[in-house]
Formats: C-alpha cells, structure tokens, sequence
C-alpha cells in the first residue's frame, strides 16, 4: 500500500520528467514543443512588504488552476499506477 499526496505532485514534478512521458506516451511534437517553450518561461514575481524582490523563475513543478496543467499531472502519475 502507498500513499500518494496529490497536492504536492504539482509542486514537485521535474519538467524534463514531464517532457519525457510526453514523448513516451505518443503526445504530438508540436503539443510537447509548446508545453516546453512554456515551462521554459516560467517565472514567479517574489514581493515582501510591497517591495518587489525580482523574478524567480520556475524550474520544477506545475501551475495549479492552469487549464493546461491536468495533462502533465495526468501523465506525472502513470508510472505510479
């Protein structure tokens, strides 16, 4: 029996991992180009106390609430099932 926390699958999930199910699974080029060119431009903005610190950007791990983020969670949990 294990025990899987969904709601850190979006957090830890590496993009190379992501692109590699992508492509193991038969998901179109021009689908995985997309998503790649995408997650290449990743960034989060950092703030504190009204001060904006500079952008991060973001390396591992999916958007949550993104329309395009249920494809590589779906396909970050094949091996595990």
């Amino acid at each position: 029996m294990a025990w899987i926390d969904c709601r850190k699958t979006y957090d830890f999930v590496l993009h190379s991992w992501i692109i590699e199910l992508m492509e193991m699974s038969g998901i179109p080029d021009n689908v995985i180009n997309f998503l790649q060119k995408s997650m290449d431009e990743w960034k989060r903005s950092l703030t504190s106390s009204g001060e904006d610190l500079g952008d991060v950007e973001v390396k591992m791990g999916i958007f949550q609430r993104d329309s395009l983020s249920h494809l590589p969670f779906v396909l970050s949990m094949i091996p595990l099932s």
